[in-house]
């Protein structure tokens, strides 16, 4: 089992973890309800617990705990550091006849040490019809542009998510550390279309600065009353920079262009 400090885990996450940081991050958010008014307001955005994504998927491994008696007692004694040497040597040996507990046991903290995680996820295209499809309210919500570059505080640990056909099989005990990586990063190929980009921070509703914020992208199907209504939202919340454009649909292909707006 490695055991490494936190400044040892985000040395190593961004020597083998961390992807490109592209000019543009885009998220894409309906109109309706009041999460776009309230990342627009009060220049916040939301980094969640893995644990809470929406695809029941996500994230999963195939956690190898077939460990040996001396493998066991060193990862509870880890994990638990007043157990006797003894006792630990003992629940070792036990685990041979009850690996029904051991595996539950190894899942639970590895469950513990990735809700401690926040995660927000991006893409560094604005155009994907099905992503405007999936997340922005068949096309009747916007793309938020962000510009990572203008907060690095922020937006500085951006994770590579790779595309996988099964779940990948990882021995969590003696390998903790390539197994939370490979919990954060890998996804089902049939999201591949994506190109996802998670950035990694704190848990929790974190304000981004002003600036990073540099264009709004209104769908194909947004109302000239939404995007009024958008615009003055920016305009009272200090986002006087913001660019605006509108999506608009390509003349001979199944596609999207964007102009400028006044």
């Amino acid at each position: 089992m490695i055991r490494l400090t936190k400044d040892e885990l985000l040395e190593h996450i961004k020597a083998n973890v961390l992807a490109p940081l592209p000019k543009r991050l885009y998220k894409f958010r309906s109109i309706d309800g009041v999460a776009l008014d309230s990342i627009l307001r009060t220049q916040t955005i939301r980094f969640s617990n893995p644990l809470n994504w929406n695809d029941p998927f996500d994230g999963q491994i195939r956690i190898d705990t077939k460990n040996t008696q001396s493998e066991v007692a060193r990862f509870l004694r880890y994990h638990q550091p007043d157990l006797s040497r003894a006792r630990a040597r003992e629940t070792g040996k036990n685990n041979i006849k009850n690996s029904i507990w051991w595996e539950q046991f190894v899942n639970d903290k590895m469950r513990e040490r990735l809700a401690e995680q926040g995660f927000c996820c991006f893409t560094s295209d604005w155009s994907p019809i099905l992503q405007w499809s999936y997340y922005a309210d068949g096309h009747k919500g916007v793309a938020l542009g962000f510009a990572p570059y203008e907060d690095i505080e922020l937006f500085g640990l951006p994770i590579k998510v790779r595309y996988l056909e099964e779940y990948p099989h990882v021995n969590y005990v003696n390998h903790s550390l390539e197994c939370l990586t490979t919990l954060l990063t890998v996804k089902s190929k049939v999201w591949e279309h994506e190109q996802e980009i998670r950035i990694w921070n704190k848990r929790g509703d974190l304000s981004f600065k002003q600036e990073a914020l540099a264009d709004i992208t209104f769908g194909v199907r947004c109302t000239d009353r939404d995007i009024e209504h958008i615009k003055k939202v920016c305009q009272i919340s200090g986002l006087n920079h913001v660019l605006f454009y509108r999506a608009t649909r390509a003349e001979r292909k199944f596609s999207l262009e964007r102009e400028l707006m006044e």
